[in-house]
């Protein structure tokens, strides 16, 4: 039998040019590199639009209105209402609301009658505010529970009127 060592004999079947490759762990470090790369990729890419959307959130949010502001952003709602029921009934809550933050009592949940009797105890307010302010709470009792009609020049009198008087509430002018 010839010896496979000879000097020019090959191996039958080519069987040892299979052998690996002296390139082939390269290329599957170079594989397993640019994975990474593209994990690392996608990885930079979500965290970059998740801090965007964040930012972009918070931009969008409105800053907290104080609640004079929100005071004043429903009186101007009021001008768009077309019931005057409802108006009037925004206007007394309103004004209601404006007290209380003035002198932290609570008069939403006063009835008219203790609302005018409180007013009456509180020195600061003027006879002449008071005298207003009880016709302004008989007309809005009428309004709302008797459901007694009031016309639209009476409405806008009163839509300015209790915007002056929470205006001078806020800025702490007496009444």
């Amino acid at each position: 039998m010839p010896s496979t060592e000879s000097a020019g004999a090959k191996p039958p079947h080519g069987i040892f040019d299979l052998a690996a490759s002296d390139t082939l762990g390269l290329t599957t470090a170079l594989i397993y590199a640019a994975l990474l790369g593209l994990f690392l990729l996608i990885g930079l890419g979500c965290y970059f639009y998740w801090r965007r959307r964040k930012r972009l959130a918070k931009a969008l949010k409105r800053p907290a209105l104080s609640p004079w502001e929100s005071l004043q952003l429903v009186l101007k709602d009021v001008e768009s209402k077309s019931s005057t029921p409802e108006a009037i009934g925004i206007l007394n809550h309103s004004l209601r609301q404006g007290l209380e933050l003035k002198l932290r009592e609570p008069y939403t949940a006063y009835t008219s009658a203790e609302f005018l009797a409180h007013l009456q105890k509180n020195s600061q307010f003027s006879s002449d505010f008071q005298a207003d302010c009880a016709e302004f709470l008989k007309t809005a009792d009428k309004v709302l529970f008797a459901y007694q009609p009031c016309d639209e020049q009476e409405r806008r009198r009163w839509e300015t009127k209790v915007r002056q008087w929470l205006d001078s509430l806020q800025v702490g002018q007496s009444l």
